[in-house]
């Protein structure tokens, strides 16, 4: 991903459409088999809030949808 797009695939050992080749991100499990699996993943917030402005965020689209917000306070 980057900025929100999904740029590529976790792909194993045998190309997909649109990806010639492998990434490497084929790990092999205890049977033997490959498979795609990620390494490591790391996840950085662009933006960053409190608490109480993630609570009003939550709050907020419960009541645009209609939704009991009671139910997560």
């Amino acid at each position: 991903m980057n900025n929100g797009e999904l740029v590529n695939f976790l792909i194993g050992r045998q190309p997909i459409r649109d990806f010639p080749a492998s990434n490497g991100h084929g790990r092999a499990a205890g049977s033997g088999s490959t498979a795609p699996s990620p390494g490591n993943l790391f996840i950085r917030a662009t933006k960053t809030s409190t608490r109480e402005e993630l609570k009003k965020q939550m709050l907020d689209k419960c009541r645009d949808r209609g939704l009991p917000s009671w139910l997560f306070c």
